[in-house]
């Protein structure tokens, strides 16, 4: 039979060497201002140096080590950015945020992670020198935001303008188009029978957007009043 006085001190010693170790280990090491954002950019650029060699149609593979097996020869930008760990965590937080990008780009559009991220790192690396010399982060996001749409203007047809086309499908929706697999149809028909096709919905984004304009689907699209 134990006697819990006596168990008791013989637990504390233990309890007193292991207490520095426990409270280590959940110990945060936290940084502010520019030497943190320093070292981000760091590991943004670890990654998309790595990513950026596999860009456009003369990219080149990568080697990756696999914990198993012979190493893995890739040119897919994604595959990239998803095996880099860096070994400094500020580093690596700054890596993870852009394979956050990598990831859902893969996941909305299906292609175009290269870009993505060579386009991150760029924004990152302009951004964060704009803060750095005062100026306010949610502007510059709602700036970012504002310039989107301006990649895409040239497939839409602003008031007091036309757009002509003989022969044509016309593609009509009463609301906005999201899904690509909506219209997957009406771009097979066009596709078919090499016809241009228009599209007068009331807004095109999301997924479809993206496919139209990845394939360059897109000639004409109309979009109703907001």
């Amino acid at each position: 039979m134990f006697r819990l006085p006596t168990v008791m001190r013989q637990v504390r010693p233990v309890c007193r060497a292991l207490a520095p170790h426990l409270t280590r280990a959940y110990a945060k090491d936290v940084k502010f201002g520019a030497d943190a954002r320093a070292l981000m950019l760091q590991g943004v650029d670890l990654l998309a140096d790595a990513v950026a060699v596999t860009m456009g149609p003369k990219g080149r593979t990568v080697i990756i080590e696999q914990s198993w097996g012979s190493p893995k020869v890739t040119k897919d930008g994604v595959t990239v950015a998803k095996s880099i760990d860096l070994k400094d965590k500020y580093k690596n937080i700054g890596a993870k945020l852009v394979q956050d990008v990598a990831n859902n780009t893969n996941e909305e559009a299906g292609d175009g992670t290269t870009t993505a991220t060579v386009l991150a790192r760029a924004i990152a690396k302009e951004g964060f020198d704009t803060i750095s010399k005062g100026a306010n982060p949610v502007e510059i996001r709602r700036g970012k935001m504002c310039q989107v749409p301006c990649l895409t203007c040239s497939f839409f047809v602003p008031p007091g303008q036309k757009c002509e086309f003989q022969d044509a499908y016309l593609l009509l929706s009463e609301k906005k188009i999201s899904s690509v697999q909506s219209i997957v149809p009406a771009l097979e028909i066009a596709n078919q029978h090499r016809k241009p096709l228009v599209i007068v919905a009331e807004d095109v984004d999301g997924e479809a957007l993206s496919t139209l304009v990845l394939n360059r689907y897109i000639q004409c699209l109309l979009t109703g009043p907001t």
